[in-house]
């Protein structure tokens, strides 16, 4: 899923994104989905939450970071979207938003952790925001610099490493 896996290792599936971008490595032809295929996405992912519920989970962590599927709608470079899910950062953290508040709502699951990217700050900063306006109290935010990540920026200047209170 997500246009960084090899055709290869799909069956022969053309791997699905949010826009119809290859992957720098793999190159492949990539399926931009569509407004449907996203709903039948957050079906199936709200049933594996439900599953890992079932088997005795107690903490869900969603992955919004190191390229895969999920992350890629966070980015402008792989997010070209004309619709409400792409286009501002607002507008491109609205699938997983929509994800978080629909596994909260129908598995009262908590807590739920949402790790996001922190390379961009401003992007960090807007969607913490974001998360606080949708009443986002008692769970946790897990900021992540990334693999190979050099530093934190904001502004082309490099900070230093911290938190952000909730």
């Amino acid at each position: 899923m997500g246009r960084s896996i090899n055709a290869f290792n799909t069956g022969g599936i053309t791997p699905i994104a949010p826009s119809a971008v290859p992957c720098h490595i793999q190159q492949h032809e990539v399926h931009e989905v569509t407004y449907e295929e996203i709903q039948v996405f957050k079906a199936d992912y709200l049933q594996c939450v439900k599953n890992a519920k079932e088997a005795g989970f107690e903490v869900v962590m969603l992955h919004f970071i190191n390229g895969y599927f999920l992350a890629q709608w966070l980015s402008g470079l792989t997010n070209k979207r004309t619709d409400e899910y792409g286009g501002t950062f607002e507008n491109r953290l609205r699938l997983p938003m929509e994800i978080i508040q629909m596994i909260k709502r129908e598995t009262g699951a908590s807590p739920v952790v949402p790790r996001i990217p922190g390379v961009d700050v401003d992007n960090a900063i807007t969607a913490v925001s974001v998360l606080q306006g949708k009443n986002w109290t008692g769970d946790i935010v897990a900021i992540i610099g990334g693999m190979g990540c050099r530093g934190v920026f904001r502004n082309g200047k490099s900070l230093v490493s911290g938190t952000i209170n909730m």
